[in-house]
C-alpha cells in the first residue's frame, strides 16, 4: 500500500505542477486545460481518488469530483471551504507520513489512507489519499480466522520459539510444505526463526507470502506468556489484484491496460484509448465520431441527467468486465472506464458455490436441497410435471456413529464419500442428491404414486449390497430410508422434512425394513420416546436398573462355567420395560455410556460378592456395545470396576459383537489388546451375523466366539442354520477358541449342539436371566444337584 500511495502521489504532482497559487486566490480549474503540458482538466475530475490543493492554514484551493464524494466538510462550492480544524492540524503534525481516517461518504463508511506533502515553492500543500476500506476490511476476516481453526479453510498454525509447529489445521498443509516441515514438524530457514523473531519483537507484524499462484497475508501474533505464536493466514489474491487495477486506473488513459473512452451526450465517441479496440468492435464502432449502440446511448443519458456514475457488466472474449459510466454534465460528455472482474467473478462464484455445497462430498448441502425440494413442490402444484407428487427422502447409513468410534473420522469420511459416489451414480438426472450433515443424504425427485417412490427407496438401498473397502478393509454397511410426500404428507417445507426425519427415525429402529413411508401416528411415537428418554435420565439417577444373570453351561459335563450379566430396567409406572425398547434409545441418545458402567460395576461386585459368601467361582460375562467400545474411558473403566470390587480379572469376561470387532480391525486390535491387558478374557459376540475377516479373526486376542441365537433356535430341523453353526464350531476350535451356543431353548436343539462340539451353550433349556437372589439360589441348587449325580457341578 505505501508503493502505491508513492506512485499516485508522482502522477498527482505531476497534473498539478502548473498550479501557482497565492494563499488567497482559489486556482482556476478551468486554466488548466490551457497549460503547456496538455492535461484535460476532466480526466483529473473523473479520477477515482480523492485529490487537494491546501493553503497552509487548510484553505481548500482545489478539489477533484472524488474528494467531494470524500469529506463531508462543505455544503456548495469546494474551494469557499476551510478543512475542519482538529482535522487540519492532526495532518500537520504527520507532515510526510501515512495516516488513516474513516469517513461517512455517500457511498457509506470507507477507510483511506492519507499523505500531505508541502510545496514550499508553490506555498501550498497537496492532500491525497487512497480507499482501502478492502484492507481494513481484510483485518477484521483476520479477526475472524482464529475462530473454529479446524474448520477454517484458511490456514491456522502455532509455532514455538524453535521454529516447530505445535499444532496446524488441515488448511495449512501447502504452506507448512512450501516452509520446509519435516516429520518433525520442524520448519526450514528461514522460517524457523518466525517464531523466534515474533516473539522477540513482542508486537503482532505481517507479511505477504506468494504460494501456488496466490498470495496470502500472514498475521504472526506473539503469545509472551505461553511462549508460543499464533499464526494465521488469509488468501488475497483478489484484494492484490484490485490494488494493481486501481494503480493502472491512476495512469494517464494511454498507459491503462483496461478500456477508457468518452462520448458525448448522444453517444458519439470523442475518444478511446488502445485498449478499447475489442470493446469498439463488438459495438461495431470503428473510431471518432461512432455511435453507441441504442442500449448504452440510453445509458448514457440516464447518466447525464441523474448527474451519478452507472456501472454494469459485459462479457468480452470470455473475460467479464465492469464499465462505469461517470458524466461531466457541465461539460457534457460521459467517461466510460471498464475494469476486469474475471477473477472475482470466479471468486465469487466459487464462494457461492461452496455457500450451497458439502465441503466433503461436494453435493448440495441443506440449505440447496431445500430450495430443490421448494421448486418440486412448485412445479406439482403449478402441473408443470406429469408425476403428480414430490418426495422427499432422508437416507442414513445405520449405525454410523459406532463407525466413527471404532475407525476414526478421517476413515468415516471416506466411506461417506464412496456412499455419495454411489448414490449420485444411482438417481435420476431430474432427481437432486444432497448430504445433510454426518451420514445423512436426502433426496429430491418426482414420482407418479407411492409405488415408484418405493422402488425407488429399494434401487438405491441395493446399492449397499457390496461391501465397501476402506484402509483394506471390506465394511458391510446398511442404511435406512424415510420418505415424505407432498402433497400425502404435508405442504410446507417444514411438514414435509419432519415427516421424513421421523421415517428415517423408525425405519432404523426396525432391522429389516429398510425404508419407512411417515405416518401421522409416527409423530405420538416421538412423544413416547421423548417421555421414555427423560424417565431413563431418572432411572439412573434412582437406581431403577437391574442386572440379571443367566447361567452358561458346559453341555458334555454338565457342569456350570459362568453367567452372562443383562440388564433390565423397573420402571415404577410401567414395570418391567424390555431391554429392546431402552436398549436402543440408550445408544442413541449416548446413556449406554453410564449405563453400561453401571452394568460392569455392578456384575463385578456381585460376583466378588458371591465369591466371599461361599459360592464356587463363576465366570460373569458382560456385553460392551459398539457406543460404549469407543468410549476412550472404557479401559480405565474396567480397571476402576475390578479394582474397586476386588475381583480377580480372571472371572471377568467382556463381549463384544462381530460387526463391532470388523469395523476399523486396527483400531479395533489396540482397544482389544489394552483390554486384554487388565486381565479380563474377551469375547466375540452375536457370531456369524457380520462379515468377519479371518486374517483380523486370528490375531485379535480373544479366547471365544458366541454363536448368534438366530442360528441356533430350530437347528435340529433348519438344514441351513445347522450347517452354519458347524462351520462357526469348526472355525474356532481351528483357531484354538472356545465356542458357546445362545438361545438353546429346546432338549433338541441342545443334543444337536453338543454333537457336533461346542463348548459351552446358554439359554432357557437351562434358566431364564435370573435376579441376584434367584440367581444365588439357582447356583447352591445346580451344585447340590450335581454332586448328588456324582460330578464336580461348578466351575
Amino acid at each position: 500500500m505505501p508503493v502505491l500511495i508513492a506512485i499516485l502521489a508522482l502522477v498527482t504532482l505531476a497534473l498539478f505542477w502548473v498550479v501557482l497559487t497565492s494563499r488567497e486566490r482559489p486556482v482556476d480549474t478551468e486554466s488548466l486545460a490551457k497549460d503547456e503540458a496538455g492535461v484535460d482538466p476532466s480526466l483529473l475530475e473523473a479520477n477515482p481518488h480523492p485529490m487537494l490543493l491546501l493553503s497552509e492554514n487548510g484553505h481548500v484551493h482545489y478539489a477533484n469530483r472524488a474528494a467531494g464524494l470524500w469529506f463531508d466538510l462543505w455544503h456548495g462550492d469546494a474551494t469557499q471551504q476551510v478543512l475542519e480544524q482538529g482535522f487540519w492540524q492532526t495532518l500537520q503534525g504527520e507532515l510526510g507520513e501515512q495516516a488513516e481516517r474513516r469517513f461517512r461518504t455517500q457511498l457509506g463508511d470507507r477507510h483511506y489512507a492519507l499523505q500531505l506533502i508541502k510545496q514550499p515553492a508553490l506555498r501550498q500543500l497537496l492532500l491525497y489519499g487512497v480507499d482501502i476500506s478492502d484492507q481494513v476490511n481484510t483485518e477484521a476476516d483476520m479477526q475472524s480466522l482464529a475462530r473454529f481453526p479446524e474448520e477454517n479453510a484458511n490456514p491456522v498454525a502455532r509455532l514455538d520459539g524453535g521454529g516447530r509447529v505445535l499444532y496446524a489445521n488441515s488448511a495449512s498443509a501447502s504452506l507448512l510444505k512450501a516452509w520446509g516441515m519435516d516429520a518433525e514438524n520442524q520448519l526450514a530457514q528461514p522460517w524457523q526463526r518466525l517464531g523466534a523473531d515474533t516473539l522477540a519483537w513482542g508486537e503482532e507484524r505481517e507479511m505477504h507470502i506468494f504460494i501456488d499462484g496466490d498470495t496470502y497475508l500472514i498475521r504472526l501474533a506473539p503469545i509472551a506468556d505461553a511462549n508460543y505464536v499464533n499464526l494465521y493466514a488469509l488468501k488475497v489474491t483478489e484484494r492484490v489484484v484490485a490494488e494493481r487495477r486501481a494503480l493502472s486506473l491512476a495512469r494517464f488513459p494511454e498507459e491503462n491496460d483496461n478500456p477508457v473512452l468518452r462520448v458525448d451526450r448522444e453517444g458519439y465517441l470523442r475518444y478511446a484509448n488502445p485498449a478499447s479496440k475489442a470493446l469498439l468492435q463488438m459495438w461495431q464502432m470503428e473510431g471518432q465520431g461512432a455511435q453507441l449502440p441504442e442500449a448504452w446511448r440510453e445509458l448514457v443519458g440516464d447518466a447525464m441527467h441523474c448527474g451519478c456514475d452507472k456501472t454494469l457488466e459485459l462479457t468480452l472474449a470470455e473475460e467479464t468486465y465492469a464499465i462505469r459510466l461517470a458524466p461531466v454534465v457541465a461539460s457534457g460528455y460521459v467517461n466510460l472506464y471498464g475494469a476486469n472482474i474475471t477473477e472475482r467473478k470466479y471468486f465469487e462464484e466459487q464462494l457461492l458455490h461452496q455457500a450451497n455445497h458439502d465441503q466433503l462430498t461436494g453435493l448440495p448441502n441443506q440449505s440447496l436441497l431445500e430450495d430443490r425440494l421448494q421448486r418440486a413442490v412448485q412445479r406439482v402444484e403449478r402441473g408443470e410435471i406429469n408425476a403428480p407428487f414430490a418426495a422427499l427422502f432422508y437416507l442414513g447409513v445405520d449405525h454410523f456413529e459406532e463407525l466413527i468410534q471404532s475407525m476414526g473420522r478421517s476413515s468415516a469420511d471416506r466411506v461417506i464419500q464412496q456412499v455419495a459416489e454411489r448414490l449420485d451414480g444411482q438417481v435420476p438426472e431430474t432427481a437432486t442428491l444432497g448430504r445433510l450433515g454426518s451420514d445423512l443424504f436426502g433426496i429430491v425427485l418426482h414420482v407418479s404414486d407411492p409405488l415408484a417412490a418405493a422402488d425407488s427407496a429399494a434401487s438405491l438401498l441395493a446399492l449397499f449390497d457390496q461391501p465397501f473397502a476402506v484402509n483394506g478393509d471390506h465394511l458391510a454397511l446398511q442404511a435406512s430410508i424415510g420418505i415424505a410426500l407432498f402433497p400425502h404428507d404435508g405442504y410446507s417445507l417444514e411438514s414435509l422434512t419432519h415427516g421424513a426425519d421421523l421415517a428415517l427415525y423408525r425405519a432404523k429402529g426396525d432391522p429389516g425394513s429398510g425404508y419407512r413411508f411417515y405416518e401421522q401416528s409416527m409423530d405420538q411415537g416421538v412423544m413416547v420416546r421423548h417421555t421414555l428418554l427423560k424417565d431413563m435420565r431418572i432411572a439412573l439417577k434412582e437406581e431403577q436398573f437391574e442386572v440379571y444373570y443367566q447361567p452358561q453351561v458346559d453341555p458334555h459335563e454338565g457342569r456350570l462355567i459362568g453367567m452372562e450379566a443383562l440388564v433390565r430396567w423397573r420402571h415404577p409406572e410401567e414395570g418391567m420395560i424390555s431391554p429392546g425398547v431402552f436398549i436402543p434409545l440408550a445408544e442413541e441418545s449416548g446413556l449406554i455410556i453410564p449405563l453400561g458402567r453401571w452394568v460392569l460395576h455392578t456384575a463385578c461386585m456381585q460376583n466378588k460378592a458371591w465369591q466371599d459368601a461361599g459360592l464356587p467361582p463363576l465366570k460373569v460375562a458382560v456385553n460392551l456395545s459398539s457406543v460404549q467400545f469407543g468410549d476412550p474411558d472404557l479401559v480405565d473403566a474396567v480397571k476402576r470396576s475390578l479394582t474397586e470390587s476386588g475381583l480377580d480379572p480372571q472371572w471377568l469376561d467382556l463381549e463384544i459383537t462381530e460387526s463391532v470387532a470388523m469395523q476399523g480391525a486396527e483400531e479395533t486390535m489396540a482397544v482389544l489388546t489394552y483390554l486384554k491387558a487388565t486381565g479380563a478374557t474377551l469375547s466375540i459376540d452375536d457370531f456369524g451375523t457380520g462379515y468377519s475377516s479371518l486374517a483380523y479373526l486370528k490375531r485379535f486376542p480373544v479366547h471365544k466366539v458366541k454363536i448368534d441365537q438366530s442360528f441356533v433356535q430350530g437347528i435340529d430341523e433348519d438344514e441351513e442354520n445347522a450347517a452354519i453353526c458347524r462351520a462357526v464350531i469348526e472355525l474356532g476350535h481351528s483357531l484354538g477358541l472356545k465356542v458357546i451356543a445362545e438361545g438353546v431353548e429346546e432338549a433338541e436343539e441342545l443334543e444337536k449342539i453338543r454333537q457336533m462340539g461346542c463348548d459351552l451353550v446358554q439359554g432357557y433349556w437351562y434358566s431364564k436371566p435370573l435376579d441376584e437372589k434367584a440367581f444365588a439360589s439357582y447356583v447352591a441348587d445346580f451344585v447340590v444337584k450335581q454332586r448328588a449325580a456324582g460330578a464336580e457341578g461348578v466351575g
